[in-house]
């Protein structure tokens, strides 16, 4: 069974990493830093629904 990857938004590239193997290590940690702060606000209203087993 394939799966097509290419539809998923977690599988599409990231503008904002585009150059990470460019950047020093310092600003590559900055960058993934900030990316990851979007993950723990975009499930900051779902919370209580994860708490409860319903995410």
């Amino acid at each position: 069974m394939s799966i097509d990857l290419s539809k998923l938004l977690t599988e599409r590239r990231n503008a904002n990493s585009a150059n990470i193997d460019t950047l020093s290590t310092l600003e590559m940690l900055t960058v993934i830093n900030q990316e990851d702060q979007q993950v723990a606000q975009a499930i900051t209203p779902y919370l209580p629904q994860i708490a409860e087993g319903g995410g």
